[in-house]
């Protein structure tokens, strides 16, 4: 099997060694961006004890003045990031053009592309280091911009339960970007650049006042209680039932509603989601939200690969089957994935059997996902240059074999409350 995302920084979900020491707000900028980044660290104080990144699309041979641009707006130390550098609160970072970061153990640390992505995707690649090194204290912002740089990075922000806001498409210069990720239904919050600010510093506030247990025996008897009315909300809205999830993973999400509408006990959001039923909606989206990427759990997929996937194949000719099911396939990842390794053992098989992989997940808003089957450009750090061919393409450019793996091999739908 192939090495998955040769020559690329070693992205993991257990990079964060310690509780960090402030919220870090990483921001996606392009074209009209730097209008909005003077207008939102003009309202930053001094004080706020988050730490900022900043990514604006330039040409690689564009020097860039933000730094100086930001400057004058605020006393916050503002700095060019050339070498690894240690992230502190109150400071302001800024990332050049034709680098791309990663964020481990408190610092960052800049890496030049081995391979050409094509389209934009440095945002991404932002907001992807920034959940996996910080988690819940991470909070992404995309400004005005064009294209949909940033969007797919969001997602591993809300899987890590950060924060996601976007700039008020109405009054960005140029309102694609974020317009794209408003429609992902990823962003928790629309807002004008001018009282973003306000927000971030409500949102860390909060965070000490909101806090829920990470173990499910510790779970307060009351809150319990609590929990439970809010699941049966739950499932008289939507159908599906959350009860056997587990307790802290349903607090943590809690949390995070909670946070966002400035409400510190379970009690009072019990209150509010009776008051506003409509909100369940959130919720249930962000309790669906998946960890998810292309041949996530490398080590599973070698055993796949070399010990399952062959044994699929025994006995079977060109008038037989080979099915397979990808349970809670998120946005199609996990039955892509599938869909490629059997697709490469078949290669090397004689007279192998018919394939289909079979997706199915609760969250409709992902199977529209998985069944579109367009991945942007990031995909490159999960999946080998071999492979990468055989996977649908971002912004819907035809790659070899898409139609045979994507659309013959993989049949995603909607798996139904019983």
């Amino acid at each position: 099997m192939a090495d998955e995302g040769d020559n690329l920084p070693p992205f993991s979900d257990d990079l964060l060694t310690a509780e960090p020491n402030c919220f870090v707000v990483g921001i996606g900028a392009s074209a009209g961006g730097v209008t909005a980044l003077r207008e939102f660290f003009k309202h930053v104080q001094a004080d706020s004890n988050m730490a900022f990144v900043v990514i604006q699309h330039l040409s690689p041979e564009h020097e860039s003045s933000l730094p100086a641009l930001l400057q004058t707006q605020t006393s916050i130390p503002v700095t060019q990031v050339t070498e690894e550098v240690r992230v502190e609160p109150n400071h302001i970072y800024v990332i050049p053009p034709a680098s791309y970061l990663l964020l481990a153990d408190g610092r960052i640390r800049l890496t030049a592309p081995e391979r050409r992505r094509g389209s934009h995707t440095s945002i991404d690649l932002l907001f992807r280091t920034l959940a996996d090194a910080y988690g819940k204290y991470a909070i992404a912002i995309l400004l005005s911009g064009a294209g949909s740089d940033g969007t797919f990075g969001l997602r591993r922000i809300k899987e890590a339960g950060g924060f996601v806001i976007a700039q008020d498409p109405t009054e960005a210069e140029y309102p694609e970007m974020p317009r794209n990720a408003i429609d992902s239904g990823l962003v928790d919050l629309v807002l004008p650049v001018s009282v973003m600010a306000e927000k971030l510093r409500g949102l860390s506030e909060r965070a000490h006042r909101v806090q829920f247990p990470e173990h499910e025996e510790t779970v307060q008897a009351a809150d319990a209680a609590t929990l439970l009315e809010i699941l049966q909300l739950l499932r008289l809205r939507t159908g599906h039932d959350f009860a056997q999830y587990r307790r802290p993973t349903l607090m943590r999400r809690m949390a995070r509603r909670m946070q966002l509408r400035e409400i510190s006990q379970l009690a009072g959001y019990l209150t509010f989601l009776r008051n506003s039923p409509d909100k369940l909606e959130a919720l249930f989206r962000d309790l669906l939200i998946t960890v998810t990427n292309f041949f996530r759990d490398h080590e599973s997929f070698e055993v796949l690969g070399q010990e399952v996937i062959p044994k699929l194949f025994e006995g079977k000719g060109s008038e037989d089957q080979v099915r397979v099911w990808s349970a809670g396939c998120a946005t199609g990842e996990e039955a892509y994935s599938l869909a490629m390794m059997l697709a490469e053992h078949a290669s090397r098989v004689p007279d192998p059997p018919k394939l289909q992989v079979f997706g199915t997940d609760i969250d409709e808003r992902a199977i529209v996902e998985a069944r579109n089957a367009r991945y942007p450009a990031t995909i490159s750090l999960d999946i080998s240059p071999e492979r990468i061919q055989s996977v649908p393409a971002p912004r819907g450019r035809a790659l070899p074999d898409q139609e045979r793996i994507a659309r013959n091999r993989a049949v995603c739908g909607a798996q139904r409350p019983a």
